[in-house]
C-alpha cells in the first residue's frame, strides 16, 4: 500500500445519502405541501386539494425569488426569474384548473 505525498490533493469523502437529501433545502416544504394538497383531493375534497397543490407551486415561486441559490436548493433549477416565471404559470394553471372541476 502507497502512502500518499504530503501536500497531494486528497480525493473528497463520498457525501452522506442525508446530506444529499439536505441539498434540497426548502424544496422538501413544496413538496410536502404538494403532497398534502394530492392526499386531500384523492380523500373526496377534490376543490380544496387542487388549491392546496396550487399554493405549494405559489410558495415555491415566492420561496425560489426571495432566498439565494444556495438557500434554495432543489426550486433552483434555472435562472431565478424564470424559475418564478414556470412555478407561478403553474401555479395559475392548476388554481383555474381546479375551480373549472364541477362535480
Amino acid at each position: 500500500m502507497t502512502q500518499p505525498q504530503p501536500g497531494a490533493a486528497q480525493p473528497e469523502p463520498e457525501p452522506s445519502d442525508w446530506r444529499r437529501l439536505r441539498r434540497l433545502g426548502v424544496w422538501w416544504l413544496v413538496a410536502g405541501i404538494a403532497g398534502v394538497g394530492v392526499a386531500v383531493a384523492a380523500f373526496g375534497q377534490l376543490r380544496s386539494g387542487g388549491y392546496l397543490f396550487a399554493s405549494a407551486f405559489g410558495l415555491g415561486a415566492v420561496l425560489r425569488a426571495v432566498l439565494p441559490r444556495q438557500g434554495a436548493g432543489g426550486l433552483a433549477v434555472r435562472r431565478p426569474w424564470l424559475d418564478v416565471v414556470s412555478l407561478l404559470g403553474l401555479a395559475v394553471a392548476v388554481a383555474v384548473a381546479f375551480a373549472l372541476v364541477r362535480l
